[in-house]
């Protein structure tokens, strides 16, 4: 019994050293993965930190360029209502004109085949002008959709750089 006990002893002695050994070389490889993955951790961090200040510096240019194509497009805005408003003036002094000239002819018995090819010529002014008009019409409300267009864009940017911050 002697012999089982002594036998028995060193072969257990020989297993518990032989896991001993496979958990140091088990620890050894865990802290290798551990550090490798802490590096690459740090470097997608400072990538992901370098595209985002790349990114916010992108978003501030379009910032700053959709707010002076808005501050162009009501610069636009004002200019063609002004146009419009000088065009309506020129558009009511050609009315009077018209109706000054019947007067003329009833005061005056001017021939009226020459009244008619006056007003036939202010006609064609006048139908020139409701063309500009229409036309300039239907550029403000181009330019309003599209200043429409760039205040929401302006507003989807801040919401960005808020997300940014």
């Amino acid at each position: 019994m002697a012999r089982k006990k002594s036998a028995s002893g060193p072969s257990w002695q020989v297993i518990l050293e032989e896991m001993r050994s496979q958990n140091r070389d088990t620890l050894e490889a865990v802290e290798a993965f551990r550090a490798s993955l802490e590096e690459r951790i740090d470097r997608l961090d400072r990538e992901s930190r370098d595209r985002d200040g790349t990114l916010a510096l992108a978003i501030a240019d379009v910032r700053r360029e959709l707010r002076q194509d808005i501050a162009d497009l009501r610069h636009d805005v004002r200019q063609n209502g002004t146009d419009i408003a000088e065009l309506k003036d020129v558009a009511g002094q050609h009315g009077s004109d018209i109706a000054g000239l019947k007067d003329l002819a009833r005061q005056h018995g001017t021939d009226v085949a020459e009244l008619k090819r006056i007003g036939q010529q202010n006609g064609v002014d006048i139908r020139d002008l409701k063309v500009t008009v229409q036309g300039n019409t239907v550029e403000l409300r181009t330019l309003a959709g599209k200043v429409d267009a760039l205040n929401r864009l302006d507003a989807r940017v801040a919401a960005l750089e808020k997300r940014m911050q």
